[in-house]
């Protein structure tokens, strides 16, 4: 349902080049096509279809709406050339901010928590690392939690494998069609998002954070971590108010 919200608005916005700049129906398709624009990423979080794809089809359809109304409107308004040399030099000076802030970002790790909120006072650094931690990306697939008995029924091939092996037991979290065929139990029905970026091991209540929103809204989750980061799954029918739970706290589902 996003993705053909967001398809619209790619349609609405080529119906633009066939109206009069500022007439009636000029500013019709304009307003459909920015409404367009703000509730299909609430659709996708609600319906817990969110997903690269989509975020992918949101990017195009805000460039074509935005070259559209460049061709059409550039004509017809009295723009100075200083405004466009104003708005170039600003977007220049945020991008160079940025990219300096990714550069410096690691002498400030250490003074982050609690999601990338910053105890220490480091400028544009810490938020830059804040919205590193604060991106959670989807992972589209369906998912299942075993055990198993026998390690020879592990196919490393497969591209999404958490194994986790103790005195205890041989577990497994694995796209639901890669399930080994004998397991002694398996918990069917989960969905996953991780958290975007490399976590630094010193950063601390990242996870914790998390959990705790979904806590509050009565959500349970199951995680596993690697190297680089975390990830949080939650059964498929909790997922959409997951999404829309984390989105309202201000993480950026992608």
């Amino acid at each position: 349902m996003a993705n053909i919200i967001t398809e619209i608005r790619i349609v609405l916005s080529a119906a633009l080049l066939f109206r009069p700049a500022l007439s009636p129906g000029f500013y019709a398709l304009y307003i459909a096509a920015g409404f367009s624009d703000m509730i299909d990423g609430a659709v996708a979080r609600r319906t817990g279809t969110a997903s690269e794809l989509g975020s992918r089809l949101d990017t195009i359809a805000d460039i074509v709406f935005v070259l559209v109304c460049l061709i059409k409107l550039l004509p017809v308004l009295s723009v100075p050339i200083w405004l466009y040399i104003w708005i170039a030099a600003v977007r220049f000076s945020a991008d160079t901010d940025l990219h300096r802030s990714a550069i410096q970002c690691r002498s400030c790790l250490h003074g982050c928590d609690s999601g990338g909120y910053s105890r220490r006072v480091y400028g544009h650094r810490c938020i830059f690392v804040r919205r590193v931690v604060m991106e959670l990306k989807i992972i589209d697939y369906e998912l299942t939690v075993c055990k198993i008995d026998d390690p020879s029924m592990l196919d490393l091939g497969k591209d999404f494998y958490f194994i986790g092996k103790t005195d205890e037991e041989l577990s497994l979290v694995c796209k639901t069609e890669d399930t080994p065929d004998c397991t002694r139990e398996r918990d069917d029905g989960w969905k996953c998002f991780r958290i975007q970026g490399v976590l630094d091991f010193s950063l601390i209540g990242i996870l914790s954070r998390i959990s705790g929103i979904l806590a509050d809204n009565k959500i349970g989750i199951f995680a596993v971590s690697t190297y680089n980061t975390d990830y949080i799954l939650v059964k498929s029918e909790n997922f959409g108010r997951a999404i829309d739970a984390l989105g309202k706290e201000g993480y950026t589902i992608v």
